[in-house]
């Protein structure tokens, strides 16, 4: 009873060590002030456009154009 006990401590522990590597690798990414978030919803946009312009659906929907 007593190495089952010890077991889902040291599960328990591994658990919590894992979630709070992976929220401080979260926090890491995000921006900290009004300026750094204005640059990263600026950055989303232009992500966005990009794949809706250089995409393979945008791309390979367009009509046919030889230089004839």
């Amino acid at each position: 009873m007593t190495e089952l006990i010890a077991l889902f401590a040291l599960m328990g522990i591994t658990g919590l060590y894992a979630v709070a590597k992976v929220m401080r690798r979260e926090r890491r990414h995000r921006a900290e002030s009004a300026d750094g978030l204005l640059i990263e919803l600026e950055r989303t946009e232009q992500l966005r456009r990009d794949r809706t312009t250089y995409g393979s659906n945008a791309v390979h929907n367009s009509p046919f154009t030889s230089g004839l």
